[in-house]
Order: structure tokens, then sequence, then C-alpha cells
């Protein structure tokens, strides 16, 4: 014979658990009640279990309803709060790209010539000096994993890159200026 406990648990299992043994017990009950010949000779204690069955099984399947209506009407909400969220993240990416035009001349001349050669990602040493600063502010990233230390891949963040583009002609620079910015002395 399953204890309290153990009908609890299946019924919390599933809705669908739990609308069946309500369906079941109703149907008990009022068969009891209606006195059909089928239940005429059913025990007391079969009829006062499913009445409990019905009470807890409705009250899961009620709870069950009240959860799923808090997610209907929490849902617009939701909703809003994720593109409002995805809003202020946009601007803040867009805020922080817009710093690259306030940079000093010899880092911008970095980005200046990756977007000029087209080259989001490139190697360089891994604490390469005139990456540094960029790495440090964000305009530059190092890309994760096991690599060799002089040939660390690094790219540019898309936000960073989308600004290049918007003010592309900033940042195009000359085929007779254009110098690679990360040389090294070995």
């Amino acid at each position: 014979m399953p204890t309290i406990k153990d009908l609890l648990d299946a019924f919390a299992a599933s809705w669908r658990v739990a609308l069946v043994a309500l369906v079941a017990s109703t149907a008990l009950l009022a068969a009891d009640w209606y006195k059909l010949e089928y239940v005429a000779d059913t025990s007391r204690w079969v009829i006062n279990g499913a009445f409990i069955v019905g009470i807890v099984s409705g009250a899961i399947l009620i709870s069950y309803m009240v959860a799923q209506l808090a997610k209907v009407i929490a849902y617009p909400f939701k909703v809003y709060a994720e593109r409002k969220s995805k809003k202020d993240v946009e601007s803040k990416l867009k805020a922080h790209a817009e710093g690259i035009h306030s940079l000093p001349r010899d880092q911008k001349y970095i980005l200046a010539y990756f977007y000029t050669t087209k080259q989001r990602a490139f190697p360089a040493m891994f604490n390469h000096p005139r990456l540094v600063a960029l790495i440090q502010l964000g305009y530059v990233a190092r890309a994760g994993g096991t690599h060799s230390a002089i040939d660390w891949p690094h790219y540019i963040p898309q936000h960073i890159w989308d600004e290049l583009e918007e003010n592309s002609e900033g940042y195009t620079i000359g085929e007779r200026e254009l110098e690679y910015p990360l040389r090294t002395g070995y």
C-alpha cells in the first residue's frame, strides 16, 4: 500500500498524473454517491482514500494552474525586461566603442592598420608593449586557449570593429603609410 508521501511524489511528478488521479477519485466518489451497483460493495476505506486522493490531486492541479497563470501574466514583463537589458547592453557597447576616437595616435594607428588590412584577428606577443593599453581598455582582446607566447591570437571585438567601419575614412591608411605596427626586435 503506497504511503501519502508516495502519492504526493507521484502527483507532483506531472500534472497529468494528478489530473488522472482527480478524475478517477471523482468518478469513484460519484459512483458511491449515486449508489451504482459496481461500487455498492466497496469498503469505506477505499471511498475515504479516493476522497483524500481527490483533495490532494485537486490541490496540486490548482497550484499548477496558478503557477501557469503567473507565467502568462509575467511574460510581457519578462519580454520588456529582456528588451530593455539588450538596449542597455547595446548602448554601453556603443559608448565603449566611441572611446577609440580619443585614443593616442599610436594606439589609433594599430587599430587603423588592422582595419585597413581587414585583419580582425592577428597574432602578436602575449604581452606586446604596444597592445597592453588597448587590451586593458577592451579595444583588443586575447583569444583563450593554449598558444605560443610569441604568436598569441588577438582580435578586435565586434562592437569596436563596427565602430571602425562606421568611421572608416578616419581609420583607413594609404598604402604608402601602411607599416606593420607590432614589429619586434628579434
